[in-house]
Formats: structure tokens, C-alpha cells, sequence
């Protein structure tokens, strides 16, 4: 359960977050299901930098935080009316659609595939954070690859 001081980050945190972000940085935010290890999505360097931090295999894509659809639909060229659908009655939430993405999403998000993981998380502090920064973010759990995921802070 979340403590009531997570819900009530006071706005310089989550300015110093998003200026971490736009530094190529990463940051460490809370989801509805486990605390993930975000950088910017559309950053090779970024990202890269969360693959180093986890000691995660480069063969195991990320999934890619989105604040709506419409952002989602920025990073994909397969949103279909059943995307639309689902998202509309699960998100936000933990589901996350995989379809073909575009050139913004670099390879290393995807371990090469041509198809990106998409969620908009249901977490106050994370949907603020995407607003704020304002592109997706490349999140995994925020715990060394093989390791049980961070649940409380």
C-alpha cells in the first residue's frame, strides 16, 4: 500500500525529475504494481543507461510508459479501433498493448524487434511525470535484472 506522503510529491520533485529526464538521466517512480527505472524513451543514450543499471540482458525490450492513447498512437503505426476500445476501458491500467512501433522508438527499447510493449500506468505520481516531461518513458522495474521488484518505497 502507498503511503500518503508518496501520493503528495510536492511539484519541485517532479520538476527535478523531468529535468533528470531531459539530462538523459533516469528516474525512479512509482506504478500501480511495482516501482519502475524510467528514461526517456526516444533516447538511445537514455535508455541504454537503464541497461547498465539493471545489468539487463539488451535481449529483453523494455516496456514504454504513455500518459493516453493519443501519445500511444505517436509510437505506433498499428493502433486499430480495437486498441481504442481496450484502452479506453483499461487505462489506465496494467495493460500493455504490443504493436509495430515507429522509428521514434529506437531498437534498444525493443531489442531490435519491430513491435513496442505501450501502458499507461495507473498511478497518480507516474501519469504526472509522463505529462510533465511530455514523451513516453522506457520503464522496467526499478531492481537488478533476476531480482524480486521494488513494491514499497
Amino acid at each position: 500500500m502507498l503511503e500518503e506522503k508518496e501520493l503528495y510529491l510536492d511539484s519541485s520533485d517532479l520538476s527535478r525529475a523531468v529535468e533528470f529526464l531531459q539530462s538523459g538521466e533516469l528516474v525512479a517512480f512509482p506504478t500501480e504494481t511495482v516501482y519502475g527505472l524510467g528514461a526517456d524513451a526516444t533516447s538511445v543514450h537514455a535508455v541504454s543507461k537503464i541497461f547498465q543499471a539493471k545489468g539487463r540482458p539488451p535481449t529483453n525490450p523494455l516496456i514504454v510508459h504513455v500518459n493516453h492513447a493519443r501519445m500511444a498512437q505517436r509510437y505506433t503505426v498499428g493502433w486499430s479501433e480495437r486498441a481504442e476500445l481496450l484502452s479506453k476501458a483499461f487505462w489506465p491500467g496494467p495493460l500493455t498493448f504490443i504493436l509495430p512501433k515507429t522509428p521514434k522508438i529506437p531498437d534498444i527499447v525493443t531489442a531490435g524487434r519491430n513491435t513496442v510493449g505501450l501502458r499507461a500506468p495507473d498511478h497518480p505520481i507516474a501519469l504526472e511525470l509522463i505529462n510533465r516531461f511530455g514523451k513516453p518513458l522506457a520503464a522496467p522495474s526499478a531492481n537488478r535484472s533476476n531480482r524480486i521488484s521494488p513494491t514499497t518505497g
